[in-house]
């Protein structure tokens, strides 16, 4: 039996059930293959990275160890080899938040770490930030106050007439004192690992699907020492935007495609810098201050 999902502009089939991915009527086209097997532990001439991974110019193997491998090959296929005392909930989340985005990668597709949302179903907003500052929290309070998700995580940037962010899949990963905060549903979360306090929440209804241009980036940054709560317009000070590329420091110099991409982005949107405390009345603030813009 076989599965069909559509992610982040892609058609994927898999031979077991990926539960947070959006699922796709059509089984035509497939870009991507999913499947369960037995890999073998080191790939032949790979670069060795750390963190249980092997890259080489048609192979990755990413290796979390007591969970499972994750072997992607031709840029068009992963398998699977878990561990036999491994957790569903544990298999998947690798699967879409490390393997996944490993292979777009490895199809040189832009991919930002961040989140997308839209208020209007015309124009696409970024979150950006270090890991940690506040993204995911941002876009659930948004979602609370009418914005629609494209994704949480990363952000596929494709190039039509103009760039845009692609959607990924309704869910966002929030840790257990923002879904407090939030007065989120418990109902409608699923623990990403069994043994951590942090959640997908389930946000088909506030999903949108379609590819949509970017408008304007809003960079999240933390201050140690106080709450500046206060906008900071800044488009001079882009030069850190690649910073925000998935697994930038394989990127080094720029690949081509990415630089102009990024360079085409910065050119039709406007950038806003956000610096606070991570709190939650803060939180609250910049969540307004990013309604008040768009």
């Amino acid at each position: 039996m076989s599965f069909y999902y559509r992610c982040y502009g892609l058609n994927i089939r898999a031979e077991f059930r990926i539960k947070h991915l959006q699922a796709n009527d059509s089984n035509s086209s497939i870009d991507i293959d999913i499947t369960c097997g037995a890999v073998r532990k080191n790939l032949f001439n790979a670069k060795k990275l750390g963190f249980g991974l092997q890259i080489s110019d048609n192979e990755i193997l990413l290796t979390v160890c007591g969970i499972a491998s994750y072997y992607i090959r031709n840029r068009n296929q992963i398998i699977v080899d878990h561990n036999n005392l491994s957790d569903t909930e544990s298999v998947e989340n690798f699967l879409i938040n490390a393997a996944l985005p490993y292979l777009l990668w490895h199809r040189k597709i832009t991919l930002l770490h961040g989140a997308a949302f839209t208020m209007n179903g015309k124009n696409a907003n970024l979150i950006l930030g270090d890991f940690g500052v506040g993204k995911s929290t941002l876009l659930a309070g948004l979602c609370q106050s009418g914005a629609k998700v494209l994704s949480d995580e990363y952000i596929v940037l494709d190039k039509e007439k103009e760039i845009s962010a692609v959607s990924g899949f309704p869910s966002i990963k929030l840790w257990q004192d923002t879904v407090e905060e939030l007065s989120i549903d418990m109902a409608r979360l699923v623990k990403i690992r069994p043994n951590i306090q942090r959640y997908y929440w389930d946000v088909a209804d506030y999903f949108y699907e379609k590819p949509l241009p970017i408008q304007k980036i809003f960079i999240l940054k933390r201050e140690k020492n106080a709450t500046k709560n206060k906008q900071l317009h800044d488009e001079k000070n882009i030069a850190s935007l690649d910073n925000f590329l998935f697994f930038h420091s394989l990127l080094s110099p720029l690949e081509a495609q990415h630089s102009k991409i990024l360079i085409e982005l910065l050119s039709q949107c406007e950038v806003i810098f956000f610096s606070h405390m991570m709190k939650f009345p803060v939180t609250h603030d910049v969540e307004r201050m990013v309604r008040a813009l768009i």
